[in-house]
């Protein structure tokens, strides 16, 4: 059964002691950042509205989204693979233009996919 998720990232930031002093200042997101999932695009497309309707019930696997993420798209959409699902993405969240490449992290160091690529783990470990 294919699946794909959206996460909701909680976001701090690294500090030179956290054990990679290169990524001082760098956005990290929280290992809890709250993430919805679907069966299908569909399912998901239906849950990611109703979070930013305000109306979203987690129950199963959602039951650990936790926060007030109304008027929120999610910040990334992917498979269950772990791979950025941009279409996607641009269809749910009424982005037609979205572009991973064009969203800005860590104060404009790095783009959402560099970011994703270096985060991803947190999810999705290999």
């Amino acid at each position: 059964m294919t699946r794909f998720h959206a996460l909701y990232f909680c976001m701090g930031a690294y500090n030179a002691d956290d054990g990679v002093p290169e990524l001082d200042g760098y956005d990290c997101p929280f290992d809890d950042s709250p993430m919805i999932e679907g069966r299908d695009e569909r399912a998901l497309e239906e849950k990611v509205r109703a979070v930013y309707a305000g109306t979203f019930e987690p129950s199963g696997d959602d039951d650990k989204f936790t926060g007030d993420w109304e008027s929120c798209y999610p910040n990334v959409i992917v498979d269950k693979k772990g791979e950025i699902q941009v279409e996607l993405y641009g269809i749910i969240c009424k982005d037609p233009d979205f572009n991973p490449e064009d969203v800005e992290y860590s104060w404009g160091r790095e783009n959402l996919s560099q970011f994703w690529d270096r985060e991803r783990y947190r999810w999705f470990p290999d």
